[in-house]
């Protein structure tokens, strides 16, 4: 019988040489749900996070159930209009056959048999994701420049249009769900809680560390770094990064009276 282990467990222990481990249905769950929070809606960068998980951790395996997705439809509808909060869920009415099967076998709205096919994708992705095999180190540094990258892209855009985060007015302005929330700055600079499975908080220590990185800071392209200027007043939170400070003086000219303050 393969024995079972909390996500918050596995994350604390180094994954080599233990033994493989099936966790909960809960804990894909939120795993998954909380994945689509830390990809402020771009399916890409949610996948890019399962996968690091998956590399960070070959002994976790995921059980071959997805009756956690039915129930958990109305935790996703946090991010549907009206009240939506942080990241906006798109419902889709057209109907493929695909979406009318699942809508007839589960008895759901067509917008909500989306949801359903969009989690059971994703879910899915972390089955191949969390599939044993020994980690790539090549892949991992692949990774943390894209989700490096795509974080950084992803938070300049609502702070440059944050009427694309729904509901803001309605919003906390603090916590996950603020509407000025920064996940780059509050996460990885800043080094506030992250919300969610302790795989999340390792995964934002790794992007950290990973500035220390020259390689993985250099192939940063261009349009992150210049990005960083809509996300932060100044360079002062850089001052713990001094690769990635030194390339954003070379791209951003940064307010003269923010420069002396860092200073």
């Amino acid at each position: 019988m393969v024995e079972r282990m909390s996500l918050s467990e596995q994350s604390a222990r180094p994954a080599e040489n233990l033994e493989p481990r099936e966790i909960s249905k809960q804990e894909v769950s939120d795993m998954l749900f909380w994945s689509f929070y830390f990809s402020q809606g771009r399916s890409e960068l949610q996948n890019d996070f399962v996968h690091l998980a998956g590399q960070n951790h070959p002994e976790m395996l995921l059980p071959n159930d997805d009756t956690f997705i039915l129930p958990d439809l109305q935790r996703y509808k946090k991010f549907l209009e009206p009240g939506a909060t942080h990241t906006r869920l798109i419902p889709q009415e057209s109907a493929s056959d695909l979406i009318r099967a699942i809508q007839e076998e589960h008895g759901l709205s067509i917008a909500d048999a989306h949801i359903y096919n969009q989690i059971h994708v994703h879910w899915k992705v972390a089955q191949n994701a969390f599939s044993g095999l020994r980690p790539d180190p090549i892949e991992i540094q692949d990774l943390l420049q894209k989700i490096t990258t795509h974080m950084i892209w992803r938070d300049a855009q609502y702070a440059r249009k944050p009427e694309l985060r729904p509901a803001a007015e309605t919003r906390p302005k603090e916590g996950p769900f603020a509407a000025n929330k920064s996940h780059f700055v509050s996460y990885v600079l800043r080094h506030e809680t992250v919300p969610g499975p302790a795989i999340y908080t390792e995964i934002m220590e790794q992007i950290r560390n990973s500035l220390s990185d020259e390689s993985l800071v250099n192939k940063l392209p261009e349009s992150a770094i210049t990005s960083l200027a809509s996300i932060l007043p100044s360079d002062a939170d850089l001052a713990d990064h001094p690769l990635l400070k030194k390339r954003a003086a070379e791209l951003i000219d940064w307010p003269k009276e923010a420069i002396a303050e860092t200073e």
